[in-house]
């Protein structure tokens, strides 16, 4: 199975930004969202497990309902990813 071609971009180095394939910034705007795109990005091709962004988000103190939030997370960076990348 291949894998479609993401018409998307990022960038690690500075800020974390994302642009579409025309260059238009796309708003992630919350600093949680951004912390676990910029930790999925640096394992590209790799699972990420719960705990790994759990460390990201938290270090060493994660709340008791850390899964839940991260679930939240995730689902409102799909969203946001949405606008740029049909079906995400």
């Amino acid at each position: 199975m291949s894998v479609p071609e993401i018409p998307v971009a990022f960038g690690l180095l500075g800020p974390l930004r994302v642009a579409d394939v025309h260059g238009t910034a796309v708003c992630i705007p919350q600093a949680k969202q951004r912390i676990i795109m910029a930790a999925l990005l640096l394992r590209a091709n790799a699972t990420v497990s719960g705990d790994q962004l759990a460390d990201a988000l938290w270090e060493d103190k994660p709340p008791p309902n850390a899964p839940a939030a991260i679930r939240t997370y995730v689902a409102r960076l799909r969203k946001a990813l949405g606008q740029v990348v049909p079906g995400w």
